[in-house]
């Protein structure tokens, strides 16, 4: 008997949706006061992606703490602070903090390091003189 060719392109697809779905509920189960229906659920999108290979996407992966891999929701397991440029989110199971750089600075670097790779920064003028088109041409 032959061996039945899979299509992994599919079954990632089905992955990604099952995953956004397990994680839904786990936000659910947050807000309903039951954490460890919450974590089970936690649990089983990661072991899903681990098992289709696709890896949590990264809106979901920063719901997940470091620490204990439990659901991340700001309010009720997660303390979310701003200042000094970082976002800075605690868990309060078990006090993992998670510290990311807030996306206004991120961009002011990243053109920051463009402009350095070139060496100089180039303004881009644009005047209506340059813009001149002569009779009978266009």
């Amino acid at each position: 008997m032959a061996r039945r060719f899979r299509k992994k392109h599919l079954e990632r697809d089905v992955a990604r949706r099952r995953i956004e779905h397990l994680f839904e509920v786990a936000r659910r189960r947050v807000r309903e006061g039951e954490t460890e229906w919450a974590r089970r659920a936690v649990d089983l999108a990661r072991r899903v992606a681990m098992r289709y290979q696709t890896g949590l996407p990264t809106h979901l992966r920063d719901q997940v703490c470091p620490g204990c891999k439990g659901p991340l929701v700001p309010g009720r397991t997660a303390r979310v602070r701003v200042e000094g440029g970082k976002k800075s989110t605690t868990c309060l199971e078990c006090g993992t903090v998670r510290r990311r750089p807030y996306r206004k600075e991120q961009l002011e670097r990243r053109k920051a390091r463009e402009t350095s790779r070139s060496g100089r920064t180039v303004p881009v003028v644009r005047r209506d003189e340059d813009l001149v088109v002569e009779e009978g041409t266009a």
